[in-house]
């Protein structure tokens, strides 16, 4: 009897949320909770978590999602309910928290042999490494999505992430390297004929050379001022 009354109202309250009912959702979802078994208590809580990251609760989704992973088994809703923590996380912009989520969910489907789902993962913590300042780590995850992407043939994904690393060079402060990871960037989305991905590009280049020039402008500047403080005539 309990299992089925908690399987019909959990339905309904995946029905509701399905169609943006998110109060009604949440009633049935709260009644359905009063029969759950720990199993079908992680599939409420992730259902919980949905519902709070659709209506912006974001405190409240990233709490449901932890209890959720608690006691979820399944291998593909672990992956999933990781990866959803980790973009909470990220959204908060605690990035250190985040990368430690989306590492987790790496090792899942680095498990699972799943080479597409490792890329992405693999991409956006290369992004997250990048924001926190960790270039190093940040171009391990770019080389190893650039390598699987090449292996697979997949241009358009190749010159995007020769993009990527061309970006993480450029925040780590090594502008030529940087500037030499945009031109085989741009020379591989001409191939293709992806013209946008050339004009981004191209766009990139063309800021990095404004800030490389207005470095140099500063640099000039300090050697000048440098030169007036030594000089007896400064005072």
């Amino acid at each position: 009897m309990k299992i089925a009354d908690f399987k019909n109202l959990f339905e309904s309250a995946q029905h509701l949320f399905n169609q943006g009912k998110n109060i009604k959702a949440l009633k049935n979802l709260e009644e359905a909770m009063k029969y759950a078994n720990e199993e079908e208590q992680s599939q409420g809580f992730e259902l919980f978590g949905k519902i709070y990251n659709r209506t912006q609760e974001m405190e409240k989704a990233l709490a449901y999602y932890l209890k959720a992973l608690k006691g979820t088994v399944n291998v593909n809703n672990r992956i999933s309910i990781l990866n959803k923590i980790a973009l909470l996380y990220a959204g908060k912009k605690n990035y250190e928290k985040s990368i430690e989520y989306y590492n987790k969910c790496l090792e899942k489907v680095q498990e699972m042999a799943d080479i597409n789902k490792e890329m992405l993962i693999l991409k956006n913590l290369g992004k997250l490494y990048m924001r926190n300042d960790e270039y190093i780590d940040a171009l391990k995850c770019h080389q190893r999505v650039l390598a699987l992407k090449r292996l697979a043939g997949d241009k358009l994904g190749e010159a995007a992430n020769l993009r990527y690393i061309g970006q993480t060079y450029e925040n780590s402060g090594n502008f030529e390297i940087a500037k030499d990871y945009y031109m085989k960037s741009v020379e591989l989305y001409k191939q293709i004929g992806d013209m946008q991905g050339v004009e981004k590009v191209q766009k990139l280049i063309e800021d990095l050379e404004e800030l490389e020039e207005e470095i140099e402008e500063e640099a000039d500047l300090m050697d000048d001022w440098n030169i007036q403080y030594d000089s007896d005539d400064f005072f």
